[in-house]
């Protein structure tokens, strides 16, 4: 998970970098319209695993939010490809957070629901702590956006890789519904 959260971390540093000229206002719309998307994203990834079943639209909005990560943030070059961007990510965001219990609950059933849910937010909060800084020293270090994303995006697709391995395991059929 340390590539969920650089582009809400950095999003207004990148627009600073990228566009000196856009207001200050202008600078944190990105970030606001992905965090308003990701309210809406996390209602929606609910229907749509409802029609797909709940593992698959958890790896569905991993890869949109890695690929919106790997593509359109790099090519954010102008203003509205950054609102574009913001707002897919922000709506692929949220699966985590609306579909952690029932992708446990599928995955190894509702007996010890509690206790596997507190692992893996306790396991999530190395990604979320290292995810960030980590994105900040390649910037630092490359002085280059193009690698900063390409990190985040890349372990957004890791991630992604490890979940399909997992649900794989449980169910050896691609997008199988179980």
């Amino acid at each position: 998970m340390g590539g969920y959260l650089p582009p809400f971390v950095f999003l207004t540093t990148f627009m600073v970098d990228k566009r000196p000229h856009c207001s200050a206002q202008a600078s944190v719309a990105p970030t606001s319209v992905m965090n308003f998307a990701s309210a809406f994203g996390r209602a929606l990834i609910g229907l749509l695993a409802d029609r797909i079943g709940v593992s698959n639209a958890f790896f569905v909005s991993l890869m949109i939010s890695a690929l919106a990560q790997l593509v359109l943030w790099n090519l954010a070059e102008v203003y509205v490809m950054t609102m574009v961007f913001s707002a897919v990510v922000g709506a692929s965001s949220g699966n985590f957070v609306s579909l952690l219990a029932p992708v446990i609950a599928e995955m190894f059933g509702t007996q010890k629901l509690a206790t596997l849910s507190g692992l893996l937010i306790l396991f999530n909060l190395v990604g979320n702590f290292s995810g960030p800084p980590l994105a900040c020293a390649i910037l630092s270090a490359t002085g280059s956006w193009h690698a900063t994303i390409s990190f985040s995006g890349g372990v957004r697709i890791l991630g992604a890789a490890f979940f399909l391995y997992a649900q794989l395991k449980k169910e050896p059929r691609i997008l199988a519904v179980y």
